[in-house]
């Protein structure tokens, strides 16, 4: 307990310690001296005799008090404080030792409440405040309150600027830090209306230079100028943001839904609409958030019916294995649907819906599911697979975590190569927000979906914040390459921008894609115009950039244009018009030859083949498979050739490819594709 005796003494007199309590101490001292040897009893006793002595300092009382919090004597200890809050109402220690009985009494929310109040009282130079800031920051942290843990660790290092603060902080909260990237943005007080007086004006800016301020402080002279400036926008946002750094995570949403009304920029609003998104799973509010998992908790009692269950649901294709540690018993896995026998044609392959996210550490299996019929339903299909080897300890609702945000977005291949399946898994995820989503009911656009609330000035502004979180949300994820600017031109929130991007291709909406003379752009701002148009989904412009550049001689740095024959045989093919197709998939393949070395050879064969089953010549497409085949007598051609004939009902010739590919993945000892060419056998063998 050693006091320095020229810090500021904690019984709240703003007295240097030596010309304060120090004479008491040497007393204080022993009686924690006998609580520490067991001697628990006598150092009340002691305790007692110095409050008869100076009944007068509420630091005895305090003393005491926290003596018996230590022996759990809660009741006593409140009787004690309530005796030095008679004598001082704001004495800081007092606060820390209330603040230890909510603890003690698992109230973590108005413990922090204490402590930022404790932290209020103590003199500004007193050394007490590192722990009371640290005490803040580790128990925001461990609730994942990240704003208000952020406010507390710089508020600590600033108190205390060690290497170790500073560094922890740049760890956690800088540039480069390892938390979320909306918590980590620099956010600063706005600056005061016009009509404030002087003496306001001199107040806000003493707030704006501590950055941050002591939160509580902050919000309650916001919350005073609000009744001032009821309708300016910039209170409103001040007074959010020093309750969001507070932990006071109700009434910062409530300010922020009001500055968000206010405020005329939209971009401005959205910044801080996707604040609130962050707060509403940080609190206990994710419930009435649009981002509510629902996870179930399973323990493992069988370790070695477990591994055997789950390798068959790996070689079944539900188990998507995303990493594994071994050493730390570590297993990162998605569950995905099971995807149907027999699969329709065109250029994608099935792709399997994305049911859960998984993670097994050591015993415990954690089941993640976007939605709680998505949980019940695969409970109950684990339990019937595993068995007794797992037993089910929870079920509750929880925040998703910033990947688990995208479950219901997520579709996954089993065949093709992980260079491909990570950027077919990007493009479900846009397809899904560009298709799905902005149809969808969202709770935090009070039921109404994005297509609709474009069209409200205020939620238009909660619209783009949605948008915005998700963004800062897919920065810390593998979805990183998400572009959610297009879904923003979709819903039109990207408007009254002409001129911006002149001169950025990647950045042009379709109107302004559309404007570009072909005749005119170089080699790299044809390709590029023709990627942005895809990005839009602006499938006919693109078709257009595409006829330009396939028209243009080919550079032999960029010999590869598949990309662009294969956009304009789809174009062609969803016209109906296969002898265009057909036309163009000859000019691709002699182009390939010539400037590729045939490295697309086989990709315009299986395009080929597709394209004469389609129009009903199917020996045609069967000697195209054949000559395929001889040539590359891969199994997963044999699998594409059959799925091409099922879907065209001809399947005996089905069953002929599937049985040769099968052969041809065994003798392999290919276990995936072995099951995958299995399943088109009995496909093809139903009747």
């Amino acid at each position: 307990m050693a006091h320095d005796p020229y810090d500021f003494c904690e019984c709240g007199s703003g007295k240097k310690f030596k010309w304060c309590c120090q004479p008491i101490f040497v007393h204080v001292e022993k009686a924690y001296q006998r609580h520490a040897e067991g001697q628990r009893e006598a150092s009340l006793q002691l305790m007692d005799k110095i409050i008869a002595s100076h009944s007068d300092n509420p630091e005895v009382f305090g003393r005491k008090a926290h003596l018996l919090i230590l022996d759990d004597r809660l009741d006593e200890a409140k009787e004690c404080l309530q005796k030095a809050f008679a004598i001082n109402p704001n004495y800081p220690f007092g606060f820390q030792c209330e603040a230890l009985i909510r603890l003690a009494e698992n109230d973590i929310d108005e413990a922090v409440r204490l402590l930022w109040k404790a932290a209020e009282a103590f003199h500004p130079s007193s050394r007490a405040l590192m722990d009371v800031y640290l005490t803040i920051f580790n128990l925001q942290k461990k609730q994942s309150h990240e704003f208000s843990a952020k406010t507390a660790l710089a508020l600590a290092a600033r108190h205390d600027p060690s290497k170790d603060l500073l560094q922890d902080y740049e760890n956690l909260y800088g540039r480069n830090g390892n938390a979320a990237a909306i918590v980590r943005t620099d956010y600063r007080y706005l600056d005061p209306p016009a009509g404030a007086s002087e003496e306001c004006r001199k107040a806000w800016s003493a707030l704006q230079e501590e950055n941050p301020a002591h939160p509580v402080k902050a919000a309650r002279f916001f919350e005073e100028a609000a009744k001032q400036f009821p309708d300016e926008p910039a209170v409103w946002y001040n007074l959010g943001l020093a309750q969001a750094q507070s932990g006071a995570h109700q009434p910062a949403i409530e300010a922020f839904e009001r500055y968000v009304e206010l405020e005329t920029d939209e971009e401005k609003a959205a910044a801080a609409w996707a604040v609130v998104e962050a707060l509403r799973l940080e609190g206990n509010q994710y419930e009435q958030s649009d981002y509510c998992g629902y996870v179930a908790l399973f323990q493992v009692m069988d370790a070695e019916d477990f591994v055997k269950t789950l390798t068959s649901l790996i070689q079944e294709r539900r188990v998507f294995v995303l990493s594994r540690n071994l050493e730390e018993g570590l297993l990162g896995f998605w569950v995905v649907e099971k995807t149907p026998e027999l699969v329709g044609g065109g250029d994608t392959r099935p792709m399997a819906r994305v049911q859960a996210s998984a993670l097994l550490v050591k015993a415990i299996l954690r089941i993640c599911c976007a939605t709680q019929s998505d949980l019940e339903s695969l409970s109950a299909d684990l339990e019937a697979r595993f068995g007794d080897a797992i037993s089910q300890l929870a079920a509750n609702p929880e925040p998703l975590d910033s990947s688990e945000i995208f479950l219901p977005a997520l579709k996954v291949s089993f065949d093709v190569q992980k260079s491909e399946w990570r950027d077919r898994l990007i493009e479900n995820i846009r397809k899904y927000y560009e298709e799905v989503w902005i149809h969808k009911p969202l709770k935090s656009l009070n039921s109404v979906a994005p297509i609709d609330a474009a069209a409200s000035p205020v939620l238009r502004k909660k619209l783009l914040g949605n948008v915005r979180y998700l963004e800062s949300v897919c920065k810390h994820t593998f979805f990183r390459e998400v572009d959610f600017n297009r879904v923003c031109r979709k819903l039109g929130l990207l408007e009254g921008a002409d001129g911006e991007h002149e001169g950025n291709i990647d950045a042009m909406g379709a109107a302004e894609l559309a404007a570009l003379e072909t005749d005119k752009l170089s080699d790299d701002d044809l390709e590029r115009a023709f990627r942005s148009a895809m990005k839009l989904d602006a499938r006919e412009l693109a078709g257009k950039f595409a006829k330009a550049i396939v028209a243009r001689p080919v550079p032999k740095d960029k010999s590869d244009r598949y990309y662009c024959y294969s956009h304009l045989v789809q174009l062609a093919l969803e016209e109906n018009d296969t002898e265009t197709a057909l036309h163009y998939l000859d000019d691709a393949e002699r182009v390939d030859s010539e400037h590729n070395e045939g490295r697309r050879r086989d990709d315009f064969e299986l395009r080929r083949g597709r394209i004469y089953a389609q129009r009903g010549e199917f020996d045609q497409a069967q000697q195209i498979f054949e000559r395929l085949l001889e040539r590359t007598p891969d199994p997963k051609h044999h699998g594409l050739a059959a799925e091409v004939m099922l879907s065209a009902r001809q399947k005996e010739r089905a069953l002929r490819f599937a049985e040769k590919g099968l052969a041809a993945a065994r003798s392999k000892n290919d276990r995936d594709m072995e099951q995958y060419l299995l399943e088109l056998v009995e496909a093809a063998r139903k009747g």
